[in-house]
């Protein structure tokens, strides 16, 4: 059961969306500010207000601002699309087990994606519970992995945020990959201590990255 498209209005509760949805539905998120964190257990395409347009682009209106961590744990295919995630103090996204948004796992045959989304931390330091803070995290693959495709996204924060000790983000993507296809592709990372720390990488594409203000670029 449950519904093919779902739409999310100012009030509801993005988790609630996802709930009444079915696999292969769209989510759609309005523009404004959801608080709580998101769990995607199956495999759904989440649409924000600017789906479709790049995190640095012009033309951005206003944000699906999810206050918040994204996990996702479905094996199956999800894209997530024009949304902001956006850390906060109280959400925290220390260390690997607390991302902004986790692709706990992908199959042989599933792509997750990514894209034409701002991740924007309110924390100086890029620093939560004396552990970096990190916007994406991939773990090791399966034997037999899927795809995951980071693209056109923004990784940036507070006003006057630097890229070594006033960082907005210890980490814009970090990837235990292993054997999954990672491309990582058209991102900005502004104010980030290490735009991308790529461990264990046996299937990455790497492309068309801009490093506006980093401590470490790769």
């Amino acid at each position: 059961g449950g519904a093919s498209s779902v739409t999310v209005t100012v009030g509801g509760r993005v988790q609630n969306g996802i709930d009444a949805a079915a696999g292969g539905a769209v989510v759609a998120v309005s523009s404004g500010s959801f608080v709580g964190n998101v769990v995607i257990d199956k495999p759904i395409t989440l649409s924000g207000a600017n789906a479709g347009l790049s995190g640095t682009a012009s033309g951005r209106n206003a944000e699906s601002s999810i206050i918040g961590r994204i996990n996702v744990t479905t094996t199956g295919s999800v894209t997530i699309d024009g949304i902001e995630v956006r850390a906060t103090a109280s959400t925290g996204t220390a260390g690997p087990s607390n991302p902004a948004v986790h692709l706990a796992s992908v199959n042989a045959g599933s792509t997750q994606t990514v894209t034409n989304s701002i991740f924007f931390s309110e924390v100086a330091g890029g620093i939560i519970s004396s552990v970096d803070s990190r916007a994406v995290f991939v773990p090791p693959g399966a034997s037999n992995p899927g795809s995951v495709s980071i693209q056109n996204n923004l990784f940036t924060g507070y006003a006057g945020a630097g890229k070594y000790g006033t960082a907005a983000w210890g980490r814009g993507i970090w990837s235990d990959g292993g054997n999954t296809a990672l491309t990582i592709s058209g991102n900005s990372f502004n104010a980030v201590r290490s735009g991308m720390n790529l461990d264990n990488p046996l299937n990455v594409s790497v492309t068309n990255n801009n490093f506006l203000l980093a401590g470490t670029a790769v």
